[in-house]
């Protein structure tokens, strides 16, 4: 592990800490990779999928320093895919070799991190590791994405009396993702956010939200607005179920 944490560090020294967006991804990556290891420690896996869902937890946001560097912005929208931009840079650019040397492993990382954003994961021709292995990746950026926004207040919104649509509403409720593109507002944006968790896959991903209490501080966070009230009520207690079940 050494090894590798040794590679990735000595690869960000070349970007401007100092840089808020740097930072913020820099600490996002080994936030991710804890939370990736627990989750494969608490599914019971192999000692080589333990160190396999750290290493991608850590290397998933690899395109993102050079994302800022070269575009100014983490919007995806207004630059560059930064899953894509990840693989580019890790396999493209031979940076996973400083990582990995097992090439058999090469298929399973590159896939995870390529997916790790998507709406969602491919429904046909992966193998049940590489599934396990995305599904980890995705819950775990997730979750810290959830802790940054919620608890950390890193990507500050500002809760108004602007409607909120029909598409967004109804998909909340019926437990759907709600697409960026549906989103048009930034109470939207928190309930975008918050159905994040629909897409969550281990029980251990639940029990770590209310470990932390993160939805509650976030709600707190944004001031307990009335208006998204009825959303953070319903999705608190959607959590505690799956934690529970």
């Amino acid at each position: 592990m050494e090894k590798f944490i040794e590679a990735f560090d000595m690869y960000t020294s070349g970007f401007d800490m100092n840089n808020e967006m740097i930072h913020l991804k820099y600490n996002h990556s080994y936030r991710v990779m804890e939370l990736s290891k627990h989750l494969a420690e608490n599914l019971h896996l192999s000692k080589d999928d333990i160190f396999l869902a750290t290493i991608i937890g850590l290397l998933h946001d690899f395109g993102r320093f050079e994302q800022i560097k070269n575009y100014g912005t983490y919007d995806d929208s207004k630059s560059v895919d930064h899953a894509d931009y990840s693989v580019e840079y890790l396999f493209d650019k031979n940076y996973i070799t400083e990582y990995v040397e097992d090439k058999s492993l090469y298929s399973i990382i590159r896939k995870s991190i390529q997916y790790h954003n998507k709406y969602a994961i491919p429904s046909q021709g992966l193998t049940k590791r590489e599934r396990l292995h995305m599904q980890i990746i995705r819950d775990a950026d997730k979750l810290d994405i959830l802790y940054l926004i919620g608890v950390l207040k890193e990507c500050p919104v500002h809760v108004t009396d602007s409607p909120i649509s029909e598409v967004v509403r109804s998909n909340f409720f019926e437990n759907k993702s709600i697409l960026n593109s549906d989103v048009t507002n930034d109470n939207e944006r928190v309930i975008a956010w918050l159905a994040y968790i629909y897409d969550l896959n281990f029980k251990e991903s639940f029990v770590h939200l209310l470990s932390i209490h993160c939805l509650e501080i976030f709600f707190e966070n944004l001031g307990s607005p009335e208006i998204l009230e009825p959303y953070f009520t319903y999705i608190i207690d959607y959590v505690r179920k799956r934690a529970y079940a």
